[in-house]
Parts: C-alpha cells; structure tokens; sequence
C-alpha cells in the first residue's frame, strides 16, 4: 500500500436498503493532460474493512472513479507513486488575530476530506478569496510569499548600501514572518498550513503561492476593512445564529441556483459541496421534480455549513470551469 498516494476523500459507504450496483467514489485528480489511459490504468479504490485492506480496480471518469458495490465499509481512490498526478486545489484563509494580523493559509486538494474538517473546527474568521485557476502537481512543494504585505518600519542600524547578511530572506520586510517555509500537496487530514504573522499590514497586499521553479500558481489582495481588521459595521458577528440571520442564502436565492444547474449536478454536489453518493441518492428517492432534486442538495449543503452559507461561500465552492457559467454568474451577481 506504500505504493500509493490518495487522490481522494476516504467515504465510509453504508447500504440501508434496496441494491446499489455502483459506487462512485470522488476524486480530485485533472485529467486534461495526461488522459483517461494512462491514469486509467495507475488508479485503484482502496477498500477498507473488518478483515484488512486491499486495492479493487476501477473505472476512471473526469469526476469519480466507478466500480461495482460487492461490498460497503471504507472506500477511497488512491494512485500509484509511479505515476505523476495533477489536482484541483483551493486555498482556505483564516484571520487567527486581527492584530497583529496572524492568517492561517491551507493548500488543499479539492474535493478532501481536510476541508469539512477545517471548516467545522479551525477557529478565525475565513476569508474568502477565489482559488487557483489551473491544477497542481500532488506530492509536489510550495511556498507562501508576499513581499509588500507590511509598513518598513524606520530603522537607525546599517545603511541600505551594506550588504545584508547571507542568513536573511531577500525582499521580506523585518515585520513578516511566513512559517513553515514551504508545504507539500497532500490529503493529509488534519492539513498543515502556512501560517503569516504581519506586525504592521499595509492597507492592501498580496499573498501568492509559487512552486518549486519560483512561478507563480495563486496570487490574490488582501484589503484592510475588507478582509481583514474589519470594523464593526462590517465584520461578521462571532455567533452561529446572527451569521445565519445575516449572510445565508434564502430558499429563494437557492432556488434561482437550482433552476440554472445542468444535468450533472450530482457530480457537482459530490465533487465540489463534499456531499456523498448516498445523500444524493436519498434527495433523489424522495423528489421527483428535477428543480427540487437540486434545491433539496443546496439546502442540504446549506444546513451542514452551520451559519457560514452566503452567496460568496457557495460561490467559492462552485466557482469550477465544469459548473455552469449561469451559475456562477448568478452567485456573483451578474
């Protein structure tokens, strides 16, 4: 089993009633480039029970990997080491203290099982910012950077024409501090994360993640006011309830979502709102009317993100080149 390396969530399946003959099982990996065969053929659904571990093959597709249900316990689609795989990832930030600003920052495959788990128990306020545009290489290393995140702070030490010592990092101002100094792509669950310590923030500054070479994969600004040292007129409250009461989508606005999704909104509830096979299948069992099938899945998603389901984490979620324009549209505005 040292041969491989998950590339996706681990589901625990139970069958309460009636036959299932399929199990599709989630995963993250992009296949644009490298296509179906060759993965195909390096994928396997690890299946865990009572009686031990073993690797059953499978059929890959772009979002799941498909196999026929012999059996329900624990299920989760792993690649061969061999074999170099892309994912798609999002990026999670957390105001850990507003001053001075501390920020959690995860780098996470999408969909994992990580995700559910930081947001039910990291504390903070998260800060939502779009995800990287295009899919990265798991098992590889990055780094969390920003060179103009802090005000220089005026010092009487060596003029600017000596030659700083070899120790120190270049362009990083004395008042940032970014640790650990780079992260590996993995399902690891709890995630580890960059966490940035900044003494005296500028207004508005950049945080962006390079890969190994030094290009970067992921830059967005981060605004004073905004999203971050909010006031109290903007900030959001720190109770479930009043977040509730102030940011959540209303069944009117989950229902105009519904009504733009396409035919493959089980793979987008799977895929991208961390819901499960068996989930949907219930949803489905007990509406008949399409538009509903998908209002029932929102509202599900809904009710699990505890008070923190506004247009713009939905749209975080779904902002996806595979989920219909209509829809992002819809969430952003538009």
């Amino acid at each position: 089993m040292l041969q491989y390396r998950a590339v996706g969530p681990p589901l625990e399946i139970k069958l309460l009633s009636g036959e299932l003959e399929e199990v599709h099982l989630p995963h993250s990996l992009c296949l644009g480039g490298s296509g179906l065969g060759v993965l195909g053929d390096a994928v396997r659904a690890l299946h865990g029970d009572d009686c031990g571990v073993s690797l059953e093959t499978c059929e890959l597709t772009r979002f799941h990997g498909k196999l026929l249900a012999q059996q329900f316990s624990i299920w989760q689609l792993v690649a061969s080491l061999g074999v170099p795989v892309k994912s798609h990832c999002e990026v999670l930030i957390y105001e850990h203290c507003p001053r001075p600003l501390v920020l959690h920052t995860f780098l996470l495959p999408s969909p994992s099982s990580a995700r559910k788990s930081v947001q039910e128990s990291w504390g903070g306020r998260a800060i939502v910012k779009p995800s990287p545009n295009h899919s990265l290489w798991t098992g590889s290393t990055f780094q969390l950077c920003s060179s103009t995140a802090c005000n220089s702070t005026p010092s009487s030490s060596a003029p600017s024409s000596s030659t700083p010592s070899s120790s120190a990092a270049p362009n990083i101002p004395p008042s940032l501090k970014i640790t650990p100094t780079e992260l590996t792509l993995s399902y690891r669950n709890p995630p580890t994360f960059f966490e940035v310590f900044v003494r005296n923030p500028l207004e508005e500054f950049k945080l962006e993640i390079k890969d190994a070479d030094d290009h970067t994969v992921w830059e967005v600004e981060l605004r004073q006011g905004v999203d971050y040292n909010k006031t109290k007129d903007t900030a959001d409250t720190h109770t479930p309830e009043s977040r509730t009461a102030t940011s959540d989508l209303t069944d009117q606005q989950l229902m105009m979502v519904a009504k733009l999704m396409g035919k493959e909104w089980k793979q987008v509830g799977i895929s991208y709102l961390g819901l499960s096979m068996q989930e949907l299948d219930k949803i489905q069992e007990a509406e008949q009317d399409v538009t509903l099938q998908r209002f029932r899945m929102l509202d599900h998603w809904k009710r699990q993100q505890k008070g923190k389901a506004g247009p713009t984490e939905l749209h975080r979620c779904l902002n996806e080149e595979d989920v219909p324009n209509a829809v992002r549209d819809c969430l952003e505005g538009k």
